[in-house]
This record gives C-alpha cells, structure tokens and sequence, in this order.
C-alpha cells in the first residue's frame, strides 16, 4: 500500500492510525519505527501514531485514546462528542471492559461490566457510549442539575426519551452499581407515568411533542412554533402535548 493511500486512511480518522491498522495495511514494525525516526509520524501512545501535520484537535486526542484502550469514548467525552455539552473534559474519558487498563495523568478509564455493544454508537468516526447511556453513566457523578440538562438537550436532538432511559437503568441497575441511586432519584423525579405511555401514543398515531420546564418559561416562542408546525400537519397526526 503507498503512502498515499495510507495518508488517505488517517485522514477519515482524525490524522490517526495504530499499529494494528498499520499491519493490516501491509506495514511492519521495522517501517512504523522508521516512519517515527524520521518525524513523519509522531507516536501519541505506545501503538498509536498521528500523521506529520495532522490538526491536533480535541476529537483527535479522544479518538487517540480510544484506539490506546481498545475501548469507548465515555462520561464527560460522550457527552461533549454527542453534543449535549459544549466543552471536552480536561483529560479523554473512555470505558473498558474489566482489566482494559488504569487511568493515569493523559487518560481517565472507566471499568464496565455491563457495557453493551447496543449501549454504543459512532459520532465523527470515533466509537461511544450512546445518549441515554451516557446520561446513566453521569448519574451520581454529577450534580443533579447538570444531568436534567443533559437530559433536555438530548431530548431536544431526539437522542433519548425516558421509556430508553428507564430501560437501560433496568438493564444494568445492580446492588452496588456507581450511581445507581442518584439514577433512580432522578427518574422518580420525572412524571413517568406519562413518560411511559409515550409509546402507546404513537402506536395509536398520535405525534407526542416533549417539553421541559425550562423551555416553556424561557424559549416560548420556540415552544409556540412547534405546536404550530405540528398543528399544521394536518389530519394525519394527532398531537399530544406533554412535558418532560
């Protein structure tokens, strides 16, 4: 493969590449030691390596740590990679499966046990933990304000809802389990009788529009505007309007 080519790789991936991708590529350890001696790759960690001239980018220091660990970007890193919150933590933080390694001063790793392959998805090239398992991995480990608003945002970019989050906390709810408790605080504190018939409403055709507390004191035009375009559906969509 020419260097070309594997420019072009790294390039969709945030300047990066690891040792096992190069040697699928046809490179050996003698050619990546070469590469690094001459400047043209620098090594971030052990079997991680970025292209010369690469942007060092936030992205590119998660999706780093992520191929160092062999695990998912996770906690404050998904948050701030999936949007609902508008700065990255000072250090990566990723999760594992028991035994992927420890935290150290470059890297904050979390142990999972229960980390499910559907608990993840892929935002910018660089695996995470999903919306709504973000949310209950935060719970307990941050103030209770901090994850409504994480809640608010990721229902307003329709990431989570609270039947999804309920259920994944009942996948995953054990004796012992880090924030189990502020979890279940947090989900009382939500009307879930009504969070739950969300899905009976669809069934039944309706169109359920969320809303938080927060939105209609403070973005009522917004709030307006979507009952309005909702309205303006026409007969195929019954509305129903409940908050969050």
């Amino acid at each position: 493969m020419s260097e070309q080519q594997i420019n072009r790789f790294a390039s969709v991936n945030h300047g990066l590449i690891n040792r096992r991708t190069a040697h699928k590529l046809g490179l050996t350890d003698r050619q990546i030691a070469y590469r690094v001696s001459q400047s043209r790759w620098s090594r971030l960690w052990p079997t991680v390596f970025a292209i010369s001239g690469s942007a060092h980018t936030p992205a590119q220091t998660l999706l780093g740590a992520v191929m160092h660990s062999d695990g998912v970007a996770s906690h404050l890193s998904a948050a701030w990679l999936l949007g609902l919150r508008d700065l990255p933590p000072a250090l990566p933080q990723v999760s594992t499966a028991p035994g992927g390694g420890r935290s150290s001063q470059a890297i904050k790793i979390h142990q999972s046990r229960d980390l499910h392959v559907g608990h993840t998805t892929n935002v910018n090239r660089i695996r995470t933990t999903d919306a709504t398992r973000t949310i209950l991995d935060l719970a307990g480990q941050i103030s209770c304000t901090e994850l409504q608003i994480l809640f608010d945002r990721a229902l307003r970019f329709r990431l989570t809802h609270a039947d999804k989050l309920t259920e994944y906390f009942l996948q995953t709810s054990r004796s012992g389990r880090p924030g189990a408790a502020a979890l279940r605080r947090f989900l009382k504190g939500m009307n879930l009788d009504l969070a739950l018939a969300e899905s009976d409403l669809v069934l039944a055709s309706w169109r359920v529009l969320r809303f938080t507390w927060r939105q209609i004191c403070y973005q009522s035009d917004w709030v307006v505007g979507q009952v309005r375009e909702a309205l303006e559906l026409g007969s195929s969509y019954r509305s129903a309007i409940q908050p969050a």
